[in-house]
């Protein structure tokens, strides 16, 4: 045993009453970081001269049965072809490679249901195969498929696909193993938008990064303002605004970017809350066509803003959107954050909405046909965007269903849930949450101060404890967040956001917009937000992961200054070997080496002499947890 590390184990008897469904495996996968690059691909294989016979096998492949889909609509990416699972039990297995770090692929299902699963395994001779995944939420794969990333044993050389089929059959494309140039490093394929640059996500307060999966959230501050003003500054075509408000004291350098676009000869258009405070509008040119919302019900709490969606340059189309209105206040004080899309697609959706509430498409508004509230129709036919290869759904309330769109992600979370919502007072979702606490689904939350005399708040409390805070009131928790699965990448994580709170009113009244990011690395970013914010407030968070199989982990506090604990718990006896690593994968020391642990809760503290990151393996079997806590002084 390694020195400079001491641990204690304590064993508890006791049974938990807890709720069990089906097993998720996890794996420890960090994502690169932006400015990153692959530096080699080893194998690729993308089926394109595959037409699901013999004779067209690709080189050294092994298929136990043939098929192939020859549609654009069931492969990735490279187009057709794709190979196609549609017999119990189809395997697959790559050809050789040697010294890989990265696995990646695409699938999509066709009449899946959930009983249907996709397992991948490694192996260093075709003999001994060892687990990287088990892939059962196929049925949850968005409309164009899902690209999928894990990490390899240095030492693999073959990967194996296997098909257990209930219902439906499952497209294969885009296999690639690579080996990047840091090989602690690793991107799952789904989150390229992000390093990328196709999605930024900015925040106004501190995030915690020692929670980070490898990607770093930003905490940009008052910042906020400059980089609003940055992309006005660069709009060569049109400006589309839709702000609930406008305060100008602090805030000019809004008015000067929009005028100094006008005279650039940058089209504008400004819609706005008529009832709210906009005192910054009358800093604009008279030139420029603003419209207030001024029906008697519901308000206009859009708070989005369209850069060049004319441009016939697609890559010069941007939306901003996110929970921050144009106040010194919103930017300087209360919890926001700012996400920036870059798709022309998605540009274009958001101006359908906008000449809704305009009254067309021409620089001055139609009031005989400007629609807002309950009088607009739905412009959208298809809610999902792909922007980067990240399926992002929008909804726009209220001609959309958004509460329930928010309660269907809810519903998806498997392992963990995270909420921060301004006003949050509908029966509906906090309902939601509850099942999903009941369903072991760890959960914790921030709520809006105005949120406590309403049920929502009642039907939560009694549940969550400490897990749900209430902000101070001095600096507003203005963000209306989720975070679903973010230590899930095998399930779907979610990031949901926008300018709708989780009420009535935002869902049937006013003008709302809503995004839904599936995205790992997003999800962690905004964790990285939450948990910082949600400690600040005097919760506690540590890192929690679960195994609704038979394990459940809790490691706390992180960061800590001179002991961690580690606590689980078992729903069956166990034999578990645990081990501690510092960043650089140094092994210190073994914890405990196959042991068997009853049914029940236990925990080890352990308390290493040096600061930094340890990294701490639990093997199961042949499933391996990982999770990470921070030493931050001693």
């Amino acid at each position: 045993m390694f020195t400079g590390l001491s641990f204690i184990k304590q064993h508890a008897t006791m049974s938990l009453p807890l709720r069990w469904s089906k097993a998720i495996y996890f794996l420890f996968i960090c994502t690169l970081p932006a400015n990153g690059l692959f530096s080699q691909t080893l194998l690729q294989e993308d089926f394109t001269n595959y037409n699901g016979t013999a004779s067209t096998l690709p080189t050294d492949w092994y298929f136990s049965s043939h098929g192939s889909y020859s549609s654009t609509v069931f492969s990735g990416t490279s187009g057709p072809n794709s190979y196609k699972f549609s017999v119990d039990g189809a395997t697959i297995i790559s050809p050789e490679f040697h010294n890989a770090d990265s696995l990646y692929f695409w699938i999509k299902g066709a009449g899946i249901d959930s009983l249907s699963n996709l397992n991948v395994l490694e192996s260093t001779d075709t003999i001994t195969w060892t687990s990287i995944a088990n892939i059962n939420a196929i049925n949850k794969t968005s409309a164009s498929g899902k690209k999928w990333g894990f990490a390899l044993q240095s030492n693999t050389k073959h990967v194996k696909f296997s098909y257990e089929k209930s219902t439906g059959n499952l497209a294969f494309d885009d296999f690639k193993v690579i080996r990047s140039q840091n090989q602690n490093s690793y991107i799952h394929p789904a989150d390229t938008a992000i390093a990328e640059g196709k999605i930024k996500i900015y925040f106004n307060h501190p995030v915690d990064t020692t929670v980070s999966s490898g990607v770093n959230a930003l905490n940009i501050g008052n910042k906020m303002l400059d980089t609003l003003a940055a992309y006005i500054n660069r709009a060569k075509y049109s400006v589309d605004i839709s702000m609930y408000n406008y305060l100008h004291t602090n805030m000019e350098k809004i008015a000067d970017a929009v005028n100094n676009a006008y005279s650039r000869g940058v089209e504008i258009r400004w819609i706005y809350n008529e009832s709210a405070s906009n005192t910054g509008l009358t800093y604009l040119n008279s030139n420029i066509a603003t419209l207030g919302r001024s029906l008697p019900s519901g308000l206009m709490h859009n708070k989005f803003v369209i850069i060049d969606a004319k441009s016939p340059i697609n890559k010069d189309a941007i939306v901003h959107t996110g929970s921050t209105n144009w106040g010194w206040h919103q930017i300087d004080n209360d919890f926001n954050n700012l996400v920036v899309f870059q798709d022309s697609l998605f540009a274009d959706a958001y101006t359908k909405e906008f000449n809704q509430m305009w009254g067309g498409s021409d620089l001055l508004p139609d009031l005989t046909r400007s629609k807002f509230g309950a009088n607009k129709a739905s412009v959208l036919t298809n809610h999902t965007f792909n922007i980067g290869e990240v399926p992002v759904d929008l909804y726009f309330s209220p001609a959309d269903p958004t509460n329930q769109m928010i309660i269907n992600s809810i519903n998806s979370a498997e392992s963990d849930l995270y909420f921060g919502v301004f006003s949050f007072t509908l029966d509906q979702i906090a309902n939601a949450i509850k099942n999903r606490i009941q369903d072991d689904v760890f959960t914790a939350g921030i709520m809006g101060a105005g949120s406590l005399p309403h049920s929502a708040y009642a039907i939560l409390e009694p549940l969550m404890g400490n897990n749900l805070q209430i902000d101070g009131g001095g600096e507003v928790y203005h963000s209306k967040i989720g975070i679903i699965d973010h230590s899930n990448p095998s399930s779907d994580p979610q990031v949901i956001t926008g300018a709708h709170n989780w009420s009535v009113s935002a869902n049937t009244k006013n003008d709302e917009n809503t995004v839904i990011i599936h995205s790992a690395v997003a999800a962690n970013m905004f964790y990285q937000s939450f948990h910082r914010d949600f400690n600040s407030l005097g919760g506690t968070l540590g890192q929690r992961e679960h195994n609704k199989d038979n394990l459940k982990v809790n490691v706390y506090p992180t960061p800590f200054s001179k002991v961690s604990t580690l606590e689980f718990t078992l729903k069956t006896p166990t034999q578990l070997t645990i081990k501690a690593y510092n960043l650089n994968g140094k092994e210190q020391v073994v914890l405990t080496n196959e042991e068997r642990f009853d049914k029940g809760m236990h925990s080890i503290q352990f308390a290493p002499e040096s600061n930094g990151v340890y990294v701490i393996l639990i093997q199961n079997g042949t499933q391996t947890y990982v999770y990470k806590t921070i030493k931050t002084e001693n």
